[in-house]
Formats: C-alpha cells, sequence, structure tokens
C-alpha cells in the first residue's frame, strides 16, 4: 500500500483557510423556506439593517450565504434603497475579489434578498480575534506572508471599484471575507457610491448609522475618515476610501483599532481630531519596520491631500516595504482612559 505522507486533515489545515467560529443561531423566521431553490440552515451574520442565512442551493449544492433584509416601519424606502444600490454595484462589478451576486429577488413575505456564496474563511474581524485569542490553528495558517497577499487583494478590490467611479464608504474587517484558502471578498456595498457623495438617513432612522438625530451619516465609526466623520459629501472619495484600508492595515499589524474610544461618539471625535493610536510605538520596538510604519501613516493622515493620491500609489508603497516577520507583543493600546501612546495624524513625509 502506497503511503500517503500528510493525512487529509493535516493537509486541510495547511492548505485551507481555518475558519474561526462564526456562531450557530437558529433562525425563528422559517417563512424564509419560501426561497425554494435554497436550503436555509442557520444565521451566521447579522448587520444593522440585514441577517445572512447559511443555506445550500438545492439543485447543486452549493454552500450560499442569503442576505436578507429586515423590515422596520418607517424605514423600509430608505434601507431598501441602499440594499438595491448593492445588489445593482456588485453586478457591474466583476472582479475576483469582489463578492458576486449569484440571486436576488423578493420573498413571498416581501423581503428583498440576495444570494452570494458561502465565504467558509470567515471574516477578518473573526480572524484578528481569534489571533488576539491564541487560536493555534489561526496562528499557523495566518502568517504575515499571507496577511499582506490578503490586504494586498483587498485593495485591488478597492482599486476595481474606484475604476468604475465607485467609493466603498464602508471598509472595515467585517466586511473583508475570506474563502477557505484565504482569498478576499469584499462584500457589503449598500453604501457605496461615486466620489462626492453621503448617505444620510431620514429622521427616526438609524439602523447601520452613525452619529446624532440630526446628522446621521452611512459608515462604521473607526473606520470612517476625518472627511467622511465630518459629513462633507464633497470630500469623500478616493483618498477617503484609503484612508479606511490604512486603518485596517493598522489594525491587522498591531492587532489594535487605529481610532482611540469605547463608543461610537468618542471614535468619532478622536477621528476628527487625528487623535490616532502611534504605530511609531511599534517602529521604535521593532515590531513594525519603519518603512512600513511610514506607508501607514500617510494613508492616515489627516487632511486627504496628504494621503495617496490613489490605491495603485498605496499598493506600490506597500510592496516596496518590508513586512515584519512576527506578531506584535501587547502593548496595552486602546483605552482612551490611561492610554499615552497617542498621536494626531501627521502631514505626509513626517519622519518616525
Amino acid at each position: 500500500m502506497r503511503k500517503t505522507g500528510r493525512t487529509a486533515e493535516q493537509r486541510q489545515r495547511q492548505e485551507h483557510w481555518p475558519a474561526p467560529p462564526i456562531g450557530d443561531t437558529e433562525i425563528a423566521d422559517r417563512e424564509l423556506g419560501c426561497l425554494v431553490k435554497y436550503m436555509l440552515g442557520d444565521e451566521c451574520g447579522q448587520g444593522g439593517t440585514s441577517k445572512v442565512i447559511a443555506g445550500t442551493e438545492v439543485a447543486t449544492g452549493r454552500p450560499v450565504a442569503v442576505k436578507v433584509l429586515d423590515r422596520a416601519p418607517g424605514e423600509d424606502a430608505f434601507f431598501a434603497t441602499n440594499f438595491e444600490n448593492e445588489i445593482r454595484i456588485l453586478r457591474a462589478l466583476a472582479h475576483p475579489h469582489v463578492m458576486p451576486v449569484l440571486d436576488a429577488g423578493l420573498t413571498d413575505a416581501g423581503q428583498a434578498y440576495l444570494v452570494m456564496p458561502l465565504m467558509q474563511g470567515g471574516d477578518l474581524w473573526h480572524v484578528l480575534e481569534a489571533i488576539k485569542a491564541g487560536h493555534e490553528r489561526i496562528l499557523a495558517f495566518w502568517t504575515r506572508r499571507r496577511q499582506r497577499r490578503a490586504f494586498l487583494q483587498l485593495a485591488s478590490a478597492v482599486r476595481h471599484a474606484h475604476r468604475h467611479g465607485i467609493i466603498h464608504r464602508d471598509l472595515k474587517p467585517s466586511n473583508v471575507l475570506f474563502d477557505r484558502h484565504g482569498h478576499v471578498r469584499l462584500s457589503d456595498w449598500g453604501l457605496a457610491g461615486p466620489p462626492g457623495s453621503l448617505t444620510f438617513a431620514p429622521e427616526g432612522s438609524h439602523r447601520g448609522l452613525v452619529g446624532d438625530s440630526s446628522h446621521a451619516v452611512g459608515g462604521t465609526a473607526g473606520y470612517m475618515s476625518p472627511e467622511h466623520v465630518g459629513g462633507v459629501g464633497r470630500d469623500i472619495g478616493i483618498r477617503s476610501d484609503i484612508w479606511s484600508l490604512g486603518a485596517i492595515l493598522y489594525e491587522l499589524l498591531t492587532l489594535h483599532p487605529v481610532v482611540n474610544g469605547q463608543t461610537e461618539d468618542e471614535k468619532m471625535v478622536s477621528t476628527r481630531r487625528g487623535a490616532l493610536l502611534d504605530l511609531r510605538v511599534h517602529a521604535r520596538l521593532g515590531e513594525i519596520p519603519k518603512a512600513l510604519a511610514q506607508v501607514v501613516i500617510r494613508a492616515l493622515a489627516h487632511d486627504a491631500t496628504d494621503r495617496y493620491a490613489t490605491v495603485d500609489d498605496f499598493a506600490a508603497a506597500l510592496r516596496q516595504a518590508p513586512w515584519p516577520d512576527q506578531m506584535p507583543g501587547r502593548l496595552g493600546l486602546g483605552n482612551p482612559a490611561t492610554d499615552k501612546h497617542t498621536w494626531r495624524s501627521p502631514a505626509a513625509g513626517e519622519g518616525l
């Protein structure tokens, strides 16, 4: 009998992305079973305005994710428009690292839904949480080399959207999904739109939005650029997405979010003031190469004109910069009440 070398389990551990746990909440609304083309299972994701249900396409046996818009009195028209916007954009942006739409329509109950491939590798938020928790299989798979590859795949998806005149406007770790091989699919395009525009909610509608009752804006505190937080639509553009990419990369490199604050309001205030956690602390400790830190700091410049002009420029700088070999130590950063390692977002070119 011929020896096979590694066992099947060992090969899977090495070759496939080990998905961190994402919960096993049972779905109460079984009326969604009216989607007869799909066998629906457990809820695997929940957003401010929708839920995602794992399922199987009956005809092919293909694993799928069914995203269903929640119904809420007084909010249907606004959020239905965003949902339709996401479907339209995903169909237009055919790209290896943009989430594809397999199907879309309305349930018998009138709920809008879209069907996507099921990303069995989880999302970046769960991956980062698993790394922080010391999950051995995730740490073994999620090497710095794979981190770099995945981030550049994310950047290529954003660049593709920009070339089609679309700004994502909600880039964050939970919207960066992975297949079982660790390849990126960028999701959640409901807030996306052309440069110079911004999504505001009608009065009384705040699910999935941030800000007070007179200024609720679409986005996620901690990953929104200063001009986005300020609600200045004409200033939202390519460099706003670049700031958000910089925030994601900071967190990927340090395991800490870049923006100080425990609440949405605190994070928005910190972003407006440019009071971000200081990547230069990690650089001085040798955890992050100084050249790489400088690239991230430029992407996070408070003034949009000091950031990279395009994702191509940002990605080119990243390719030239050395990446760290090891995960960072724990510096105790992130508590706005005690944190002393903050800096005002600098102008481009400021040295370390």
